[in-house]
């Protein structure tokens, strides 16, 4: 199935999106993991 050449800038912005929320989640649960270690090891 050929993707219509209107359709790449969707996907493209599509895949930003994603990755940006990715990038986001990924900060979070860092963030999280790094707050348990502390509380754990005071």
């Amino acid at each position: 199935m050929m993707a219509q050449s209107g359709s790449v800038p969707f996907v493209s912005e599509l895949v930003r999106a994603a990755r940006r929320i990715l990038a986001e989640l990924l900060d979070g649960q860092r963030e999280l993991l790094a707050e348990l270690q502390s509380a754990d090891s005071s």
